[in-house]
């Protein structure tokens, strides 16, 4: 069958699969990996930071489904907390600071996002 109804005027495409919605790629790496809060600010040691990871697909769009991997490189050594995009396209994370200074940066695939530096005292 074809994908035309009723002489052009309406067009019928492919639903999204489980767990997408309209306008939104999933699974896989993605393509473009955006870390907020870009402008974070120094911390106190043990204070709870928020994190977020906006994921973008080859197309351009938000994508959900992405495997991301947020690293902070810390004193202590590294630590990995690990996510998976959602709908909107973003990756919530976490973490409580450490004494010192801290490099935090994610990773979905071969493609990096931009890093945050936060010192912590």
């Amino acid at each position: 069958a074809d994908d035309v109804i009723d002489g052009g005027n309406i067009q019928v495409h492919a639903a999204g699969g489980a767990g997408q919605s309209s306008g939104l790629k999933g699974g896989g790496a993605a393509s473009v990996l955006i870390l907020d809060p870009i402008f974070a600010t120094d911390g106190a040691v043990g204070e709870l930071r928020s994190f977020s990871v906006r994921a973008y697909g080859a197309d351009g769009e938000l994508m959900s489904g992405a495997a991301v991997t947020l690293t902070i490189q810390t004193a202590l050594g590294p630590v990995n907390l690990q996510g998976i995009s959602g709908l909107a396209g973003l990756v919530h994370f976490s973490y409580a600071l450490v004494a010192g200074q801290m490099g935090f940066e994610a990773r979905s695939g071969a493609v990096t996002s931009n890093v945050i530096e936060v010192s912590a005292f």
